[in-house]
């Protein structure tokens, strides 16, 4: 998954944010960092990830996997034998195996290799666009700070031109978390959040 990198200058310049100034490659630094950021809040793979799950000790039916949502499982292992894929189904929204027939008797050594991470669907309609406002409200606090001689962090909002900026200082998502961005932002991180890390496997239980 890769952000188009001079697509997401492009509108943030209709949002009245001039990113002009930093070369790509300084660009793709602040995009990665937002994208690492947000994994860290919201709790799952955002960007692909390939993994490995080994258990020594495992039997029965169903299966939960430590990182979801999943892309794909490459391949399971029994005991060191791949299983056939008609063996076994997976849901990817919750990580979690089917196998077919019941593990059962005595403690198997069980290997599952696969790649975490959201669809290309969300990750363009749901990430890209909230790692925009991410890029566009730190670009735009470095630059108030520079205005303000280093003392933006105490101002509320910025007004430069036709260019308005609201600043966090304590605003709030949804579940009253501060992350450290506006309102808006910060409820969109809180939706994310109950998405992908806190009601999947609830809902499954």
């Amino acid at each position: 998954m890769i952000v188009d990198i001079n697509k997401l200058k492009i509108l943030l310049k209709f949002d009245g944010i001039d990113c002009s100034n930093f070369s790509d490659e300084e660009f793709e630094v602040i995009v990665n960092s937002k994208l690492h950021e947000l994994e860290g809040f919201i709790g799952a793979d955002i960007i692909p990830h390939n993994r490995r799950f080994i258990s020594h000790d495992f039997k029965g039916g169903v299966l939960e996997l430590g990182f979801y949502p999943i892309i794909s499982v490459h391949r399971i292992l029994v005991d060191d034998e791949c299983l056939p894929k008609t063996e076994y189904n997976v849901n990817n929204d919750l990580g979690i195996v089917y196998f077919k027939d019941r593990i059962i008797g005595s403690y198997r050594k069980v290997k599952v290799e696969y790649t975490s991470g959201i669809s290309d669907r969300d990750f363009n309609s749901l990430i890209v666009p909230l790692v925009k406002d991410m890029v566009g409200y730190t670009v735009s606090f470095g630059i108030a700070n520079g205005n303000l001689g280093g003392y933006g962090f105490l101002s509320n909002s910025l007004h430069e031109g036709d260019v308005s900026v609201t600043f966090a200082n304590g605003s709030k998502g949804s579940s009253n978390v501060d992350y450290g961005y506006n309102s808006g932002i910060n409820s969109t991180i809180d939706e994310l959040r109950k998405r992908y890390s806190v009601s999947a496997r609830v809902r499954w239980l």
